[in-house]
C-alpha cells in the first residue's frame, strides 16, 4: 500500500465527533477547531495578500497568453490526520503555483490543527499561495461528511486515513499483528475500503463532477470502489514510490521518461525474482530493476512516506491547476495494481510501452495481487492460501472469499477479530537467521535472508523487526530486578543512598515517558558466509545511543522513589557523554511528562574535557531555571577516568550537607544490567537461538561491556524459566580501541599488562603503524599505537572483565582491538550496509561524533577475516552508538562549569 499513515483509528459503529461548523461560502471559509478560529480568508495578513497578489498575476498571465482568466480558485479537501496527510501538506505548501484552498477534514480537532498551522507557516516561508484549512468531521459519519463537502465544494479529494494502520506490528505487536504476519498484508483490504468507500459516496453525492484520490492500499482498493460504483480516478503511493526510486537510481531529470508496471507487493523484493516490478525507459525496458530498487527497499517503511507525500503534490498541483500529468499510479480507474499513465481532471489513461497490452498489464498486475494475499476480480474477493487459512478459525465464512458488496460487513467482522486479538500477546517467532536454505516464500514481514556465499556488500531487503524494550517487556523486569539486586529496598545513608528498585505503574504518563526505549532487529548482510544482523539500540534522537535504556529506568526508579516519599533526588554521574546525556534526556523526559517537577529530580553530570565535542544542547542547558538544577560538570584534569573517583570522593564528602535532597551516585553496574536484559528477551521474541540453523555470536564495542552483562543475564532467566536452551546461548565478541584495549588484554592473557600489546613500527610505503607479528586480536595497522578511536571507551581495568572472561570460557566468543584506519577503510561498505537502518552512517566519516556501531562491525569483519569467529557461526551486531554533527547542537560555554578538584565541584553545587 501507499506509506499510508493511521491518523485516526475510527470505528465505523461511533457517531460523528464533531459536526463541521457551516460555512458561509466555500471560497472563504473558517476551519473551526474547538475554540480556536484559523482564518485564511484573502487580505487576512501575509498569506492572504499573496493569495490576493498570485491570483491577481495569475489572471494577468492567463489573459496574455490568450486563455479566458477565471477567478475561480479550486480547493482541495484532504481527508486525514495522520503521517501521510501531514507529508503531502508539506509538499502542498512548497510547491503550488497558483492559488488553491486546502480543507484538511479529519475527527481530530488537535491534529488538523497542527497540520494546517505547520503547512501554513511552511506556504508563508515558501511564498506559495496556498491556504490550508482545518475541517473538523468524523469521516464515518455520512451525514456530516456529505454536509461538509457540500458546503466545501471542492474540485477533488484526497484520501489519507484508514481504520488499520499499516505500522501497528511494530508499535503495538498483538495477537492481531501476528496474524497479519501470516495472513500477508491483503488479508486488511476490507479495513482500508471501509473508509475510502465512505469518502468516495459522499464526495459523489455532494459533488457529482470532483474527481477523487484513494492512497489506502489503492491497488486492491480502487477495483473494489469500481465495482461498487464509487468513482475513483487513481490512487496515490507504491507504483508512484518505485518510479520515483528508479529515477533516482538512473538519474533521471524528468519523471515521464520512465513508464513502470508495479504493485504493492514490489515495495519488497518479491519472493520470485520472476515477479519483479517492470520498467522502460523511453520505450526500451529496464534491466536490473531490483538492484535498481534495493537502495528503496532498505529504507525503512515510514520514512518513504515523505517520497509518496512529494510525489502526490506534485500530482494535486498539476490536476488542480488543470494540466495533464504524465507519471505512475496505483489503481487508475479501478484497475488493479499500477500503471504508467496520463491523468488529468477530466480523467485518466494508460501510457503502455510498446509491445505491451492493456489486458497483459491488467494479468500481470492480478499476478501480482495474488503474490500479496488477496485479488479483486470483477465482484468477487479471494485471498490467497496464507490469508485463507489465518482466517479461517476467526471467519471460516470470509476465509473462501466474499462478493465485493458484502466488504463492509467483512470489515465490521474483522474489526470485531482485531479488538478481540489485540487483547492477546504475539505469538513468538519462528524463524532462525542464517544462510539456511528456505523453502518457499518468506512471510510477510519476514525477513528475506540474502544467500551470498563470499563477502558482500548489498543490503537485503527487509523490515526490521521492533520493539519497545522496557514497555513490551515491563512485566520480565521484576525478574530480572531479582536477577541483579540482592536487596531492592531503597538505601537512606546519605553516602550510599539508593531509591530502590521500584517501578511506577506504566499508566498513560509514564508510557509517554517510556516511548523512545525502541529498539531494532534488521539482518544486514552475509560476509563470507556469516550472517550478520543489527541490533539497533539507537533510535531515540536525544542519545543515539544504548544508554537511553538504563537511564530510563534509573531515573523511573528515581520518579517513584519521589512519589511515594516525597523527598527529592539529585542523581550525580561521572559520564564520559554518552551515559550523562541518556541521564540528562530521561530527568528532561520525565520532567516534561509531568512525572516529577524540576525542583524534585535533578542531575548532575560530570564529563572529562575529552568528550566536550559529545556533550549537546538541550532544553536543560537553555533554561535558566533547568540550568541552574541540572548543572554540567567539564573536568579539566589530566586523565579522562579521573572522573569516577573523583565523583565517588565528593559524594562521601559532601552528600550529607546538600539540605533537602538526596544525593545518588548512579555509576553502578546493576542500575545498568536490568535495562539491558530486556536484549534477550526481544532476541527470544522475534529470533531466538532454540530455532535457529547455526550457532551465533553478539559482538559489542565495549569499555566495561554493561550491555552484554545485561544481555547474558538476561539470557540466564530465559534459560531458568525454561524458556531457552543453555546450550544455544551466543557466544561474545568484544570490541575495543588500542586507547583501552584492557578487556581484549585480560580475556587473551588473564591481567591488564600493556606489555602485551604488540609492539608496532612505521611502515616505509604507507607511513602507517604497521603491527609486529601477527596477534589477530589487534589492529593489523594504525595512525598511533595508542590512539583513542572514541573516548567514550575510557575505562582502564574495568572490575566487569572477571564476569565476561567466565562467560566467554563457558558459551564462546574472543576479543578484538580495532584501529581508526581500519575503521575507515570499512567505512564504504559499512556505509552501504547501514544505509537502510535508523541510524545511516554520513557520507564524510569526518562528521561521525560517536564510532562504537562502526567500530563493532569493523571488529566483526576483521575477526571473520581473521579466522576469530568459527566457521558456520553467524554474528548479531549491538549497535550501540552513532551519531553525527547534524544529529545535535553543541553544547553552549554558559552551561558548562569548568572543575579540577572536589571542593571545585562542592563550590558549584553548594552555592
Amino acid at each position: 500500500m501507499p506509506m499510508m499513515s493511521h491518523g485516526e483509528d475510527i470505528d465505523l459503529r461511533r457517531s460523528s465527533v464533531r459536526r463541521v461548523a457551516p460555512l458561509t461560502s466555500a471560497r472563504a471559509y473558517v476551519g473551526r477547531v474547538g475554540a480556536d478560529v484559523v482564518d485564511f480568508r484573502g487580505g487576512g495578513g501575509f498569506c492572504g495578500a499573496l493569495f490576493n497578489r498570485t491570483l491577481e498575476n495569475t489572471v494577468d498571465n492567463t489573459e496574455r497568453a490568450g486563455r479566458p482568466a477565471s477567478l475561480t480558485v479550486p480547493t482541495l479537501v484532504l481527508a486525514g490526520s495522520g503521517s501521510l496527510a501531514r507529508s503531502v501538506c508539506r509538499s502542498l505548501a512548497v510547491v503550488v503555483r497558483r492559488p488553491t484552498d486546502v480543507a484538511v477534514v479529519a475527527r481530530s480537532a488537535g491534529a488538523v490543527r497542527d497540520i494546517c498551522f505547520v503547512a501554513q507557516a511552511r506556504a508563508a516561508l515558501s511564498g506559495a499561495p496556498v491556504r490550508f484549512t482545518p475541517v473538523v468531521v468524523d469521516l464515518a459519519d455520512p451525514a456530516a461528511l456529505t454536509g461538509a463537502l457540500t458546503d466545501l465544494r471542492p474540485d477533488g479529494a484526497l484520501l489519507c486515513a484508514s481504520t488499520q494502520s499499516p505500522w501497528e506490528r511494530w508499535g503495538a505487536p498483538s495477537a492481531w499483528t501476528s496474524l497479519l504476519d501470516r495472513a500477508g498484508f491483503g488479508v486488511t483490504l476490507p479495513l482500508h475500503a471501509d473508509l475510502a468507500i465512505a469518502v468516495g459516496r459522499a464526495l459523489h453525492r455532494a459533488r457529482p463532477d470532483a474527481w477523487f484520490l484513494n492512497a489506502c492500499f489503492p491497488d486492491a482498493v480502487n477495483p473494489v470502489l469500481a465495482a461498487l460504483g464509487v468513482p475513483v480516478l487513481a490512487g496515490i503511493g507504491n507504483v508512484a514510490i518505485l518510479a520515483a526510486s528508479l529515477q533516482t537510481a538512473l538519474r533521471l531529470r524528468r519523471p515521464d521518461e520512465l513508464h513502470v508496471l508495479g504493485h504493492h507487493l514490489h515495495l519488497h523484493a518479491p519472493a520470485r525474482p520472476a515477479d519483479e516490478a517492470l520498467a522502460w525507459r523511453d520505450g526500451a525496458p529496464v534491466a536490473g530493476v531490483g538492484t535498481l530498487l534495493a537502495a528503496q527497499r532498505a529504507v525503512a517503511r515510514p520514512e518513504l512516506n515523505e517520497v509518496t507525500g512529494h510525489a502526490a503534490a506534485l500530482l494535486l498541483r498539476g490536476l488542480l491547476d488543470g494540466d495533464e500529468v504524465l507519471t505512475n499510479l496505483p489503481g487508475p480507474a479501478g484497475r488493479p495494481g499500477g500503471y504508467p499513465v496520463r491523468i488529468g481532471r477530466l480523467g485518466v489513461a494508460l501510457r503502455l510501452p510498446p509491445g505491451l497490452t492493456e489486458a497483459r498489464a491488467v494479468e500481470l498486475n492480478q499476478r501480482w495481487s495474488a503474490a500479496d494475499g488477496v485479488v479483486v476480480d470483477g465482484d468477487r474477493v479471494t485471498f490467497g492460501d496464507p490469508a485463507a487459512a489465518a482466517l479461517r478459525p476467526h471467519l471460516p465464512d470470509v476465509a473462501d472469499g466474499f462478493a465485493v458488496g458484502g466488504v463492509l460487513r467483512v470489515a465490521a467482522q474483522l474489526t470485531e477479530v482485531r479488538e478481540r486479538l489485540r487483547k492477546a500477546a504475539p505469538e513468538p517467532a519462528r524463524r532462525g537467521i542464517g544462510p539456511a536454505t528456505r523453502t518457499g516464500p518468506a512471510r510477510k514481514g519476514e525477513p528475506v535472508m540474502s544467500s551470498f556465499a563470499a563477502a558482500s556488500t548489498t543490503p537485503p531487503a527487509t523490515d526490521p523487526a521492533t520493539a519497545n524494550l522496557l514497555l513490551d517487556f515491563y512485566d520480565e523486569l521484576p525478574r530480572a530486578i531479582a536477577a541483579c539486586v540482592d536487596d531492592p529496598t531503597p538505601n537512606r545513608d546519605p553516602k550510599a543512598f539508593s531509591p530502590g528498585f521500584m517501578l511506577p505503574e506504566p499508566g498513560d504518563d509514564v508510557r509517554e515517558y517510556l516511548d523512545v526505549a525502541t529498539a531494532s532487529w534488521r539482518p544486514t548482510t552475509v560476509y563470507s558466509g556469516h550472517q550478520l544482523t543489527l541490533l539497533d539500540l539507537t533510535n531515540n534522537p536525544g542519545t543515539r545511543t544504548t544508554k537511553t535504556f538504563p537511564s530510563l529506568l534509573i531515573v523511573a526508579r528515581a520518579v517513584e522513589y519521589i512519589r511515594r516519599t516525597g523527598e527529592s533526588i539529585m542523581i550525580f554521574s561521572p559520564t564520559s557523554a554518552n551515559k550523562g546525556t541518556g541521564l540528562r534526556d530521561a530527568v528532561l523526559r520525565a520532567v516534561t511528562a509531568g512525572l516529577v517537577r524540576p525542583d524534585q529530580l535533578r542531575i548532575v553530570t560530570l564529563a572529562p574535557a575529552s568528550c566536550r565535542g559529545k556533550l549537546r544542547q538541550s532544553r536543560l542547558a537553555e533554561d535558566p531555571q533547568l540550568r541552574a538544577l541540572n548543572p554540567l560538570l567539564l573536568y579539566t584534569g589530566d586523565e579522562p577516568e579521573a572522573v569516577k573517583p573523583l565523583g565517588r570522593e565528593f559524594v562521601d564528602t559532601y552528600a550529607d550537607k546538600l539540605a533537602g535532597v538526596n544525593v545518588w551516585y548512579s555509576l553502578e553496574l546493576r542500575n545498568y544490567l536490568v535495562a539491558d536484559t530486556a536484549r534477550a528477551f526481544f532476541e527470544q521474541r522475534v529470533d531466538p537461538t532454540d530455532a535457529a540453523p547455526r550457532p551465533r555470536w553478539h559482538a559489542h564495542a565495549v569499555s566495561s561491556a554493561f550491555g552484554l552483562l545485561g544481555y547474558h543475564t538476561g539470557r540466564k532467566i530465559l534459560e531458568e524459566t525454561g524458556r531457552a536452551d543453555p546450550d544455544t546461548r551466543p557466544g561474545s565478541l568484544l570490541v575495543q580501541h588500542l586507547g583501552t584495549p584492557d578487556m581484549v588484554l585480560n580475556l587473551c592473557h588473564g591481567d591488564f599488562d600493556r606489555a602485551n600489546v604488540p609492539s608496532y613500527r612505521v611502515d616505509e610505503d604507507s607511513l602507517l603503524f604497521r603491527r609486529d607479528g601477527d596477534d589477530p586480536h589487534f589492529p593489523a595497522v594504525t595512525y598511533t599505537p595508542d590512539e583513542v578511536l572514541d573516548p567514550t571507551f575510557y575505562t582502564h581495568r574495568p572490575v566487569t572483565s572477571t564476569a565476561m572472561n567466565e562467560i566467554i570460557a563457558r558459551h564462546g566468543g574472543d576479543g578484538i582491538v580495532v584501529s581508526l584506519a581500519e575503521c575507515i577503510t570499512r567505512y564504504p561498505v559499512l556505509r552501504s550496509w547501514l544505509a537502510g537502518s535508523a541510524r545511516p552512517l554520513p557520507a564524510d566519516f569526518r562528521d561521525l561524533r560517536e564510532w562504537s556501531t562502526v567500530m563493532a562491525f569493523t571488529g566483526v569483519l576483521n575477526a571473520i577475516d581473521r579466522g576469530l569467529v568459527p566457521d558456520g557461526h553467524d554474528v548479531v551486531v549491538h549497535g550501540s552508538g552513532s551519531y553525527t554533527t547534524a544529529d545535535f547542537d553543541p553544547l553552549d560555554a554558559a552551561a558548562i562549569t569548568p572543575v579540577r578538584t572536589v571542593r571545585d565541584i562542592a563550590d558549584a553545587l553548594l552555592s
